[in-house]
């Protein structure tokens, strides 16, 4: 399984997804993957069935500089 190759290198993996109707993070030992929001609209993540947001969009900045990683989502209205 390609998680378990990915762990067994003992570094830090980011995975980016392209958009998802959501924003997410999760992560698993040295591998944190990171779901970036649609430019269209936006799945409601704890709704009870599916529920669509079309007031927002967004999408990810992904900077990297010196070997350090950051990211963060902007949202429009």
């Amino acid at each position: 399984m390609l998680r378990d190759l990915l762990v067994e290198k003992k570094k830090e993996v980011a995975i980016f997804c392209g958009h998802y109707h959501m924003e997410d993070e999760c992560s698993y030992k040295n591998i944190k993957q990171f779901t970036t929001p649609s430019l269209s609209f936006q799945l409601v993540k704890y709704a009870t069935g599916l529920k669509v947001d079309n007031t927002t969009f967004g999408y990810r900045i992904i900077e990297i500089e010196g070997g350090d990683m950051h990211t963060k989502v902007i949202y429009y209205t």
